[in-house]
């Protein structure tokens, strides 16, 4: 179980490490992100905030054609990656006293939106060598595309091209499709596709989701069966996942469908907002 104090971090945006120990306010400074993450398949967003930066980083930042951003979120000598992506914009306004620069971020945008494929398989082409070829199109990373979860269902399902195909277009539009056929749901996750067979979890444990374990206030459902819940940031919280809610009004195993990471150091704001639904 993660021990759930000293709260601990890292925001890398282009080759500014930013790090996030709100235990020792004169460590870095001061930093606030949002990070919306889900099995959609749209791209992952985030927002960062970064306190009175020198005016030479943050003009260079403003300047350059392309900023990776990351955040890394979680407590001390446990911390995992909440967000790997690139900037859509930078700017800074000021908020009273504050210079504050804003760096507005997607996953794997870019790639999503930009990617093209034109290829033609053989007669005997196989599911798994034709998501092959979609994920290579797409050009993001393969994710779980090498798991024996995945490999196994693809080599039980029905080919469906069996008599070969050509395929043309953008890649995330074509791959939507097959994906469709085969039963596939897919999301990006920091920088890489993730697949799961339609309403399917991520293989792995379930991550137990109580008072004692950073399960915040009372979990409720609404009429279409969908828990939302708020916990303190644990590293094993993250779309696709199962939780095990075990509180006073609730109880059950849920898969996380969305989740959304807030914290920043000049406060007490370090929780995770999920929704999920009932397995």
């Amino acid at each position: 179980m993660t021990e759930l104090f000293r709260r601990s971090g890292k925001v890398i945006i282009d080759n500014i490490e930013l790090v996030i120990d709100p235990n020792d306010p004169g460590s870095a400074l001061d930093v606030a992100f949002e990070v919306t993450r889900s099995l959609k398949p749209e791209p992952n967003t985030a927002e960062v905030q970064v306190f009175n930066m020198a005016p030479q980083k943050r003009n260079k930042l403003e300047e350059l054609d392309k900023v990776t951003v990351s955040i890394e979120a979680g407590y001390l000598n446990n911390t995992s990656l909440v967000f790997l992506g690139v900037a859509r914009t930078v700017f800074t306004n000021r908020q009273g006293p504050d210079l504050v620069t804003h760096v507005q971020a997607g996953d794997g945008e870019k790639e999503f939106r930009q990617g093209h494929i034109d290829i033609s398989f053989k007669p005997g082409v196989s599911n798994a060598q034709v998501l092959d070829a979609l994920v290579a199109a797409v050009g993001l990373g393969r994710g779980n595309m090498d798991s024996d979860v995945l490999q196994i269902f693809l080599a039980a399902t029905e080919p469906i091209f069996p008599q070969g195909a050509v395929l043309s277009g953008q890649a995330s539009k074509v791959l939507h499709f097959i994906l469709k056929s085969m039963e596939l749901d897919y999301s990006i996750q920091n920088g890489a596709m993730q697949f799961l067979e339609f309403g399917a979890p991520v293989a792995a444990a379930a991550v137990l989701l109580s008072p004692e374990t950073g399960l915040v206030g009372t979990p409720s459902v609404d009429n279409k069966g969908i828990v939302s819940a708020q916990a303190l940031i644990t590293p094993d919280i993250y779309p696709g996942r199962i939780v095990e809610i075990n509180s006073e009004f609730l109880t059950g195993q849920f898969r996380i469908e969305t989740c959304r990471y807030s914290g920043e150091t000049s406060g007490n704001n370090w929780y995770v907002d999920l929704e999920g639904k009932k397995q």
